[in-house]
């Protein structure tokens, strides 16, 4: 619970997160397959039109969710501006990381689930990701692409 009722900002997004509004025309081309061409230099997110571009890193892990002012929480991917809450989306809804040159989700125990090509993945067991799969979290999807 928050004592001081003045402060109401959120933390800033972090700086290697970068939003943009096009999708290159090269990315609608590329065809699917898994994920063999390790290791991948970014993570690309395609959320309702908006791409989210991560750069990989030594360690990399990034927390999906949406933020909760209340209590001065904000997820490394905040997906309230995509209607997180009415589409299901928990505050620590799930996780990518990467570990030996492969990408992985994992569902946080979130209330709506966390879906692969249509199934349900079981809360807190890394799942592996392809080169262009297709997330669910809730009832919003997610294009992902390595690159």
């Amino acid at each position: 619970m928050m004592t001081n009722n003045d402060d109401k900002t959120l933390p800033q997004r972090p700086d290697k997160i970068r939003r943009t509004q096009q999708i290159p025309a090269e990315w609608a081309e590329q065809t699917s397959g898994g994920a063999t061409a390790a290791p991948w230099r970014e993570i690309v997110l395609i959320i309702r039109g908006v791409v989210e571009r991560i750069p990989l890193e030594d360690g990399f892990s990034v927390l999906l969710g949406r933020s909760e002012p209340e209590e001065k929480f904000r997820p490394d991917i905040d997906l309230g501006i995509y209607g997180a809450f009415e589409r299901g989306i928990s505050r620590r809804h799930a996780r990518l990381f990467m570990e030996n040159d492969t990408l992985y989700v994992v569902d946080l125990d979130s209330t709506n689930g966390t879906y692969l090509s249509g199934t349900r993945i079981p809360p807190h067991t890394p799942t592996p990701l392809a080169l262009h799969d297709d997330l669910q979290l809730g009832t919003l999807h997610i294009k992902i692409i390595l690159k």
